[in-house]
């Protein structure tokens, strides 16, 4: 399947702070428990570098792949070399992609990754994360869709809490067949969140399709 919700733009500047924050949210967040981490850090990244980014990128393993990419600077020519594999990363890698303002980049990469300020590593709530970790696309039915959304409206999440929820929501179904229209609606969602929508309904529209699959 194609993971490309997963990476994200993280907007600061590079420090071991940084550095230990993205660890934790995917090391120690039980986000997963075979994932590699690798570090590219760039003054000025260049035509050069970036091909070394596609290289590791391509470059089979069997656990899941994180490519974090700090960067102060990034010409024109270099963001349109990696547009394609922001956009369509290969199976199990994801990129979180780093830069001290979003002013640098291009208007295409910043449409192709979610912006954070900063990850959210802890679990909001107890009571959210048992409910999130137990909704599973393969046997969604519109009753506990429901009860979702109804436990969605009651918590009265924020921004920051809803897109987390919606993060957790895919990983925790990692292994489902998303066709193009189930990513299109994923893509759909985190941008209407971005925009503080009403996030029961965002949910809503996200999630029947999946539960309506399910009828018999």
């Amino acid at each position: 399947m194609s993971n490309k919700f997963y990476s994200h733009l993280l907007i600061g500047e590079f420090s071991d702070s940084v550095k230990r924050e993205i660890e934790h949210y995917f090391l120690s967040n039980n986000l997963d428990k075979n994932i590699e981490i690798k570090w590219f850090n760039y003054k000025s990244m260049v035509l050069e570098d970036s091909k070394n980014i596609l290289q590791e990128a391509y470059l089979f393993i069997s656990a899941k792949k994180v490519i974090v990419l700090f960067a102060e600077k990034i010409n024109h020519i270099v963001q349109n070399s990696l547009l394609k594999i922001f956009e369509e990363p290969p199976l199990n890698t994801i990129f979180i992609l780093v830069v001290p303002s979003k002013t640098i980049l291009l208007p295409t990469i910043l449409s192709r990754l979610p912006i954070r300020k900063k990850l959210q590593t802890q679990v909001i709530k107890n009571n959210i994360s048992v409910d999130i970790n137990i909704l599973n696309f393969k046997d969604l039915s519109l009753v506990n869709l429901n009860l979702f959304l109804k436990n969605i409206e009651t918590k009265k999440l924020d921004q920051t809490e809803s897109v987390l929820v919606l993060t957790n929501i895919l990983n925790n179904n990692w292994n489902y067949f998303f066709n193009e229209e189930d990513l299109e609606r994923f893509r759909i969602a985190f941008h209407l969140l971005s925009l503080n929508s009403n996030v029961q309904r965002v949910f809503l529209m996200l999630l029947l399709p999946f539960a309506e699959k399910n009828i018999k």
